[in-house]
């Protein structure tokens, strides 16, 4: 999945736009699992490759929030 710059017209500030999408995200693929299902999470920037990936371990789905990042 890519993340897209804001439309025209939203807060163009880029840390708030990345939250927003990152939640949208996970509530997307988290919506349909079990509490007790094992998830694990990894963004990276594909332009960026020398950025360092942001990693959220394999745990329950019950434990995995949009705020964790």
């Amino acid at each position: 999945m890519r993340l897209l710059p804001p439309p025209e017209g939203e807060d163009p500030n880029p840390m708030s736009h990345f939250l927003d999408s990152v939640t949208e995200l996970f509530e997307h693929a988290l919506r349909d699992l079990e509490g007790s299902d094992m998830v694990g999470i990894t963004i990276s920037n594909e332009v960026e490759v020398k950025d360092r990936a942001i990693r959220i371990s394999f745990r329950r789905r019950d434990q995995i929030m949009g705020d964790m990042i």
